[in-house]
């Protein structure tokens, strides 16, 4: 064993390895031996600590200060009512070769129509206008769109409809470029808006 100080022994060279029992070991200081900056406050038994915690949980301001921090750190939850599904039809109705129809419907509330859908015949059919209380609703520059582009299958066509009121129309104006008259039908599927 290398010579050492008094003061740098540890616990192994007073008690050894097995550890043998410390009842006559004297109480720990204040200070730590070998780091002088440390210090040590006495702060009581563990029991006290837990003691002093389960009285203050049933405190009136203990309660308000937990409640206060958790609804702070708690994401801030809001249900939105469902708006209803709407669909406005149109036809179906017979639009005789080479000849124009316009179809008008009303949906009675606000209304945003999302997407367009040709329910029968697509064939030799286009979609000469789609208006919205009087605005046109195809893009700018944008006129003629084949009935094939509202299948029921597209995912796009880009028409994009605006608000319509419930006192307002919807009108599509559609053309038969073939030689036999065909059966136009298209759905409009939107949501209910609030009212202005």
């Amino acid at each position: 064993m290398s010579p050492r100080d008094e003061d740098d022994k540890d616990d192994l060279d007073e008690f050894g390895i097995a550890g043998a029992t410390r009842t006559n070991a004297p109480a720990p200081s204040s200070r730590a031996k070998g780091a002088h900056d440390l210090v040590r406050f006495p702060v009581g038994s563990d029991e006290d600590i837990l003691g002093d915690l389960s009285s203050m949980k049933g405190s009136a301001a203990f309660q308000a200060a937990l409640a206060r921090r958790l609804a702070a750190r708690a994401p801030v939850v809001q249900k939105i009512a469902k708006r209803p599904t709407l669909t406005v039809a149109f036809g179906p109705a017979k639009v005789h070769a080479g000849l124009s129809m316009t179809f008008s419907q009303k949906p009675g509330r606000p209304f945003v129509g999302q997407k367009l859908i040709c329910t029968t015949d697509t064939d030799d059919l286009l979609i000469v206008s789609v208006f919205v209380g009087g605005k046109n609703q195809f893009p700018l520059g944008v006129r003629d769109i084949p009935a094939d582009s509202f299948h029921r299958n597209s995912l796009s066509n880009g028409v994009r409809l605006d608000r319509c009121e419930a006192e307002e129309y919807i009108h599509i104006n559609v053309r038969n470029t073939g030689s036999i008259s065909r059966t136009f039908g298209m759905c409009v599927f939107g949501t209910e808006t609030l009212s202005r």
